[in-house]
């Protein structure tokens, strides 16, 4: 017997280990196993992503990109995923930009197309710093899954919203 799983790829974007958010994104991996998904868990706090020199070394080798780095590692999962979700904290890193900028040119040249049939970014900061940080790289990759792309923003992520990002995982 086969099993159909959902594919779900999570990408971590915090300071530390430890810290609320990633406490937050554990709680929704665990909805997610919960509710029978396939999961995919990518912490960039221990990644090395470097920038995308739009060079078009796409696939060209047996990498997905001509630069080695670890956004190679990123590029299968990417691709696979049925959602992609991310959690960020603040004021993006520069290594979440350069991974999403790279799969935004790795996608436009891959020999198989993304099937992302869902986008959550899951957002700790303030309203204000919300619309004050949200790069223009953000805005485009929210507006390329279908309409089942959302924003998720917490001021903070105590013991109640841990259980809502729980149930969240378990329903997407």
């Amino acid at each position: 017997m086969v099993l159909n799983l959902s594919k779900t790829l999570v990408v971590g974007d915090y300071k530390s280990f430890g810290n609320p958010l990633y406490e937050g994104m554990s709680s929704f991996i665990e909805g997610l196993v919960l509710g029978n998904h396939e999961v995919r868990r990518f912490d960039l706090l221990t990644k090395r992503i470097g920038p995308c020199d739009n060079c078009r070394g796409c696939n060209t080798s047996e990498f997905p990109c001509a630069y080695l780095d670890d956004f190679n590692s990123l590029a299968a999962p990417l691709l696979e995923a049925d959602s992609l979700v991310l959690f960020a904290e603040g004021d993006f890193s520069k290594t979440l930009e350069n991974a999403l900028a790279k799969f935004t040119a790795f996608a436009t040249h891959a020999k198989k197309e993304p099937h992302l049939q869902k986008v959550y970014l899951i957002y700790l900061g303030t309203e204000l710093g919300e619309k004050k940080n949200f790069p223009s790289w953000v805005i485009a990759l929210l507006n390329i899954a279908p309409d089942e792309t959302r924003a998720f923003r917490y001021d903070r992520i105590g013991e109640s919203e841990k259980t809502l990002l729980k149930s969240l995982g378990q329903n997407p």
